[in-house]
């Protein structure tokens, strides 16, 4: 089977990557040097057009040290002062690169733009942009470029086809492990930003040496600024071999299936993948028809002037729609790729959902992106997905079933692409597909000019095709048990539907994704009422799954599936049965799995585990749900830990709670702790501020100058903590789970008396 016939590929397709070099620099600052005003420069000699902006004229970033690690575990630094100039320096680094056919860094590509319509500048500069402006200043041809729509740096690999290896790839591996399906999916959330410090702790527990930072590269000798660059390198090659390189490997599978290169996987966000496929999919037809010869909505969405997106297009998405303030954005020194980071993480923090929404809610883009076309500022408004109102209680042998790919097999089956959707030419068209009855209740927002009715033309979609591709080589790699290569395939056809609702997406068409989120809640309904028919009894429902009990055996779940498949034309799983489920509230329960299942509790939604929680919390909930999980009565350990907390026995760095700030704290409105906190301790849009909840009276003035006091809950003094505060919160934290239980707050776990350590 070759991969011309089926687009499926074997396992020897997908290579190790190897020849590869990890690297990392670390720089100093040199202020106004006049010499270095890189923006005056004209084209070098090697021809590498400047970038339209560096940043701050007048400061140069030297590099003085250089580290890196290879495929073979040759590892080594070089600094500045161990060569008799510059020059030699910067051309034994250059001699470095030039031998590997794949080169890796963290950060390495963030660039420093001004925004045409604001004027103000967005980013930072990246060890690319640096290696450029020394290569530069020093009349050495460089080896780095950019590209011409987006500025974003790229080493030339006309230069290394010179050299022994050839360059294949360039990657800035910051962007792979910003990736929701390397984030999520792969490592499960276990690093909670992208500092290569927080990512590397997260994932191997150990990051950078002595917890030291670049900002402080001047308070370093020679040998430590060694040491420090060096470590930084083997955590950056580390993470290229991280589970025998299936993080990279998976982007290759990407790129394999969708006609991308290596390095364009591993810097596009899906929109950008599927701009990708799209557009060669359109080239491609337009070779066989010509171009006249395409639906006219092709040929104006395939014509769309992108020229701003392309940044996002070239950037993962959360990267983009950035609006940094001027003197902000100057303050940044040396390796400052924390701050950098955290613009990132402050980016992904805020982006408003543009996929399905829960309970009917309506999706708004508020965040305009100055970068954008006009036509792109669009409030993107359509109905998600369906939440069914849950029966709130603990109930006995639950049985879950999931919808396998909804989305996917909804545009699938229904042909939905952007030239197929109410297509003029098929109005009336007999063979043209209605999509849903004159009595369908369902509303829409984005097609009142039809009646808000929906229907496809009988031609094949041009997304709608691409997307069935891509699923029967899933399925094949499914069959053959090849894990790794199904879960990349998975990551590009279940994000097929979301990019339409993205503004920032060159094919955005939100009747799209309002087709496609309606058909998925009238399929639920659909669901729930086969489910009905053979007498479970529905507990709760949510977008593509269901939970009910009153299953007798396998063949009443043979019989659900086997129905679903014939009437709704889907595919249902049974996911899981629940010994037992603790259902709170929409989004919000803990099930245990059966003992055939095998699995520890399952905890979705519940405020006590989330990461701005202190950690006693989530460890005294977690503990609550062990002795659920074994039959054991919750009420003594949570009445232990609520006496650890009246006797002051809890340490403080268990209380600490920590939050990344949205803006800088002036920019708060309302004098909350970003505010206050923020300010007090000097932090800034992206730090990370850590905080205790305390009870206590502060001194301040208001605007006339005037002395008042005020109560304040948060502090950043440890020694300022209300234990009484935290003994609350812990009691918000496990009250509807006790309360389902059947025990009471008040009488069992706040009385003087005694309870009994008996099972309840």
């Amino acid at each position: 089977m070759t991969i011309s016939q089926t687009g499926y590929c074997n396992s020897k397709s997908i290579n190790e990557i190897d020849n590869w070099i990890a690297y990392d620099f670390e720089w100093s600052v040199i202020k106004n040097y006049e010499k270095f005003r890189l923006r005056k420069m004209d084209k070098n000699t090697s021809g590498a057009s400047v970038p339209p902006v560096f940043g701050n004229d007048e400061e140069y970033n030297e590099i003085v040290t250089f580290a890196f690690e290879d495929h073979n575990g040759n590892k080594g630094s070089l600094d500045i002062t161990d060569f008799p100039s510059t020059k030699s320096f910067l051309q034994a680094i250059k001699e470095k690169l030039l031998q590997y056919q794949y080169c890796f860094a963290w950060g390495s590509k963030a660039v420093v733009r001004k925004n045409i319509k604001t004027g103000q500048l967005e980013g930072i500069k990246g060890d690319l942009v640096v290696l450029d402006s020394n290569f530069k200043s020093n009349k050495i041809p460089t080896i780095v470029a950019y590209d011409k729509y987006s500025s974003v740096p790229y080493l030339k690999k006309d230069i290394f086809a010179t050299s022994k290896s050839q360059l294949i790839a360039d990657v800035d591996l910051l962007k792979i492990f910003a990736k929701p399906l390397v984030r999520t999916s792969i490592f499960k959330n276990r690093y909670k930003s992208l500092h290569l410090e927080n990512v590397s702790k997260g994932i191997f527990g150990y990051g950078k040496l002595d917890n030291k930072t670049g900002a402080k590269l001047d308070e370093m000798s020679v040998d430590e600024r060694k040491s420090y660059c060096l470590n930084d390198a083997h955590l950056v090659a580390e993470l290229i071999r991280v589970k025998n390189g299936d993080v990279l490997k998976i982007m290759k599978v990407i790129a394999l299936h969708t006609g991308l290169t290596f390095e364009e996987v591993c810097h596009k966000g899906m929109p950008g993948i599927w701009k990708k496929i799209i557009d060669k999919s359109i080239s491609k037809k337009i070779k066989i028809v010509g171009y006249g010869n395409i639906p006219s909505v092709l040929r104006k969405l395939y014509s769309n002037n992108t020229r701003y997106a392309s940044y996002a297009d070239f950037f993962d998405e959360d990267e983009f729609d950035q609006d940094y303030d001027e003197e902000e954005l100057l303050e940044y020194r040396e390796n400052s790729y924390d701050q950098y980071v955290d613009l990132l993480e402050q980016r992904t923090r805020n982006k408003n959902s543009d996929t399905a929404v829960d309970d009917y809610s309506d999706v708004t883009e508020s965040n305009k992106n100055v970068n954008s076309n006009e036509k792109h500022l669009v409030k993107s408004k359509y109905k998600g997905g369906l939440v069914l109102t849950p029966l709130r209680g603990l109930h006995l042998e639950v049985h879950l079933y999931d919808i396998t790919s909804l989305y996917p097999t909804l545009i699938i089956n229904n042909n939905i692409s952007p030239e197929t959707v109410n297509c003029s030419g098929h109005k009336n068209n007999s063979k043209a597909k209605l999509l849903f009855d004159k009595d369908s209740k369902l509303e829409f927002l984005h097609n009142k000019t039809n009646g808000g009715m929906y229907w496809t033309c009988p031609r094949k979609g041009l997304f709608s095709s691409k997307l069935e591709d891509l699923t029967k080589i899933r399925v094949q790699y499914k069959k053959d048990g090849k894990i790794l290569e199904s879960t990349a395939i998975k990551a590009i056809i279940n994000s097929g539907y979301g990019v339409f609702g993205n503004p920032n997406f060159k094919y955005y068409d939100p009747a799209v994704a309002e087709l496609v989120t309606a058909l998925g809640r009238q399929t639920l309904l659909g669901m729930q009422k086969i489910a009905k028919e053979l007498d479970f009894k529905l507990l709760y429902g949510d977008t593509d799954s269901l939970f009910v009990n009153g299953v007798i055996n396998k063949e009443d779940t043979s019989k659900f599936i086997g129905i679903c498949k014939t009437k709704l034309n889907v595919e249902v799983n049974h996911e899981i049965t629940f010994r037992k489920l603790i259902l709170v509230s929409k989004k919000h329960y803990v099930g245990f799995p059966s003992d055939d299942d095998n699995k520890d509790p399952i905890i979705r939604g519940m405020e006590a585990i989330k990461s701005d929680r202190p950690e006693f919390i989530q460890t005294t909930f977690r503990e609550m749900v062990q002795d659920i999980k074994n039959d054991i009565n919750p009420i003594p350990k949570l009445r232990q830990s609520l006496d650890e907390l009246d006797r002051r026995q809890v340490p403080k760095e268990r209380l600490a709670i920590s939050l990344v700030l949205a803006k800088n704290p002036e920019d708060y409105t309302h004098d909350d702790k970003q505010k206050r906190l923020g300010t007090k301790l000097g932090l800034k849009k992206g730090d990370t501020l850590t905080y205790y909840k305390c009870d206590k009276q502060e001194l301040t003035h208001d605007t006339r100058g005037k002395e008042k006091t005020r109560t304040v809950s948060e502090s950043d003094d440890p020694d300022d903590i209300s234990y009484a505060k935290y003994k609350e919160m812990l009691l918000n934290s496990v009250n509807d789970v006790i309360e389902i239980l059947g025990y009471s707050v008040e009488k069992d776990l706040l009385s003087k008396k005694k309870f009994s350590d008996s099972s309840k």
